[in-house]
């Protein structure tokens, strides 16, 4: 399975045996948390502060939602579950 075959949020297919996967239950948020941090130490690097950086962070947040969803997990391997349907009453 390579890295391209992983989607960030959901269940997806395994391309050899069709068996439906995940990944980790944290893993959308992980990867989301890194790139809004690296987007904010790029806009602190430009020189934005206070509520201009809240303002170019608001604005950023598409392309960077875009970017985790797509391109992170090139970076930052998620770890595979298989998924389950079955609610888990125990925890």
């Amino acid at each position: 399975m390579t890295a391209r075959d992983i989607q960030a949020a959901g269940p997806f297919p395994c391309p050899s045996c069709k068996l439906l996967l995940t990944t980790s239950e944290y893993y959308p948020l992980i990867t989301l948390l890194a790139t809004l941090s690296f987007a904010a130490l790029v806009f602190i690097g430009l020189g934005f502060r206070g509520v201009s950086l809240v303002h170019a962070l608001i604005l950023a947040f598409v392309p960077v939602l875009f970017l985790s969803a797509n391109f992170v997990k090139f970076l930052i391997l998620p770890k595979i579950e298989p998924y389950s349907t079955m609610l888990n009453l125990r925890d």
